[in-house]
């Protein structure tokens, strides 16, 4: 009887460049989170703590970085590094939505399909300078059969895939949201976002050997450079809409 070998790593390494988009009106937060304070400085009291994607609107700018804000009828000061110009109407219908690594978003209408007869996996190791979302894609069906969220500096294993080819579609960015559209789910990141479609397709079917069979297995990084220029390797850049088809 023939045996199940695990197949040596198959190591993919894609990076992403960051594109700087235009800048319209009004302001957001571009941190995790931010401190709102009753004074310019760090030893006036928090007054609030705003989240990564909340608008806010800027009443004055002080020289010495420090912006005085409002947010929601509260009135305070934070420093304007923190803050980025955006249009605040392309935030009207989205939902801000937390996951965890691992976690899909759940309005998506899609069948999660797995093998647990094949221990395999894809490994996805993310950098610091980016949140993630896996498409994984079966080439013959067209069907997506996982779609997983990973945040930065975090590692996450996919496992027991279904024997197949896949390519990767990713959506790079900060500050997820989803609405549905004509009771379609559509998802995007608000905040640096980008989108690529992997050159590489995963190979996921079970070799037969001369001492049994090896099952593939791959390990993947990824992050994203903040530098002007194109792509670096091993992707093409997609739009959000071929993203989310």
């Amino acid at each position: 009887m023939k045996r199940l070998t695990p197949e040596g790593f198959i190591l993919l390494s894609w990076l992403c460049t960051f594109i700087s988009f235009a800048q319209t009106s009004d302001y957001i937060v571009n941190s995790p989170t931010l401190a709102m304070r009753s004074g310019p400085g760090n030893g006036y009291e928090v007054i609030h703590t705003l989240s990564e994607g909340e608008a806010v609107s800027v009443l004055k700018r002080l020289n010495s970085g420090w912006w005085q804000i409002e947010h929601q009828g509260v009135a305070g000061y934070a420093l304007g590094k923190y803050l980025a110009k955006t249009d605040t109407n392309a935030y009207r219908g989205w939902e801000k939505t937390s996951l965890a690594s691992g976690d899909k978003p759940d309005c998506f209408n899609f069948s999660s399909a797995c093998d647990s007869t094949l221990d395999n996996y894809l490994k996805v190791n993310v950098g610091s300078n980016t949140d993630v979302v896996i498409k994984l894609m079966n080439l013959d069906t067209k069907q997506c059969i996982r779609y997983v969220y990973v945040h930065s500096g975090e590692s996450l294993y996919i496992r027991n895939i279904p024997q197949g080819v896949y390519c990767l579609k990713i959506a790079y960015g900060r500050d997820w949201r989803q609405r549905v559209i004509e009771g379609q789910c559509y998802g995007k990141f608000m905040i640096d976002s980008q989108y690529e479609r992997g050159k590489e397709n995963l190979d996921f079917r079970v070799r037969e050997t001369q001492d049994g069979y090896q099952i593939p297995m791959f390990e993947l990084f990824l992050d994203v450079i903040r530098v002007s220029g194109g792509n670096v390797f091993h992707s093409n850049s997609i739009s959000e809409a071929e993203f989310n088809k």
